[in-house]
């Protein structure tokens, strides 16, 4: 598997690019990166890079200690450093050019860990929930960074949907926005430069990643899953009530018959954030 992440060529712009034997793909993808931000350092620009690492297979890195290791976790480990080495180097462009002071650097995953990898977080053994709907599959970290505009040291706990990252970059550019019909996404740039701004009251979500995978394996065999929360209920549309301070990975509904009165309250307002989104997905 470790050879899928060794190719000795690969396309640009319809034709063959020849790299030495033994590139990685990460590092050349990043290669790639630092040239575009070198190519347009004179003007403004915006980098979108979705990292090959930390996905499974799980080979070794060019910076692993043993090329040989099979273990998933160590590798794993591996993969999540050499990210951090290729975050610094475009971080180290930066510096070089000048542009660090004004350049906004975003730093955000699309979902949890890997399910076949356990990790420990004070003091508890947290099994990757990636694939799944529970916080271990849906809350990721989000650094946003900006010297001189950001004031370092901020910790913030308001909600934030991906949605949200195209009006927060646009107003964090100073353009314009353009009027959008079709999205629910709210800048938080305010809350990036210490302003308290506009705080979501709910997130919407929806899954149904493989609709094909009954075919091909059961674990990922999801039905259609739509959910609404606030920072502590979860609230599914299939009635489903979840309290996600309490019962992190959703074991035990909430049963309407005895609801707290917080509970019941959350339920109301996330039954009207669910009845305000299509019932089923395109």
């Amino acid at each position: 598997t470790r050879e899928r992440y060794w190719n000795p060529s690969l396309e640009k712009d319809g034709k063959l690019l020849e790299l030495p034997e033994g590139s990685y793909g990460p590092t050349i993808v990043n290669d790639f990166l630092l040239d575009f931000i070198r190519e347009n350092k004179d003007q403004p620009f915006f980098v979108y890079n979705p990292f090959i690492l930390p996905h499974n297979p799980f080979p070794p890195t060019p910076h692993s200690a043993n090329f040989k290791e099979t273990d998933p976790k160590k590798n794993f480990i591996d993969m999540v450093q050499y990210i951090d080495f290729l975050v610094g180097r475009i971080v180290d462009t930066l510096d070089e050019l000048g542009l660090r002071e004004n350049t906004l650097v975003i730093f955000t995953a699309d979902n949890g860990t890997n399910h076949v990898l356990t990790s420990e977080f004070q003091g508890e053994q947290i099994q990757g929930g990636k694939g799944f709907t529970y916080d271990y599959g849906t809350h990721v970290p989000l650094i946003a960074n900006f010297p001189g505009k950001i004031p370092p040291g901020q910790v913030n706990s308001d909600l934030i949907a991906f949605s949200d990252f195209f009006p927060t970059i646009v107003e964090a550019a100073g353009v314009e926005p353009k009027a959008i019909t079709d999205g629910d996404g709210i800048s938080f740039w305010p809350q990036c430069i210490g302003k308290p701004g506009t705080k979501r009251n709910s997130v919407f979500g929806y899954y149904f990643p493989r609709p094909y995978s009954k075919k091909f394996d059961e674990m990922y065999n999801h039905w259609e899953v739509r959910y609404a929360r606030d920072k502590r209920y979860k609230l599914y549309g299939n009635g489903d009530l979840y309290d996600t301070r309490s019962d992190i990975l959703e074991k035990n509904p909430s049963k309407t018959t005895n609801e707290s009165k917080p509970a019941q309250s959350a339920r109301k307002k996330l039954q009207e954030v669910l009845d305000s989104f299509p019932s089923a997905g395109r």
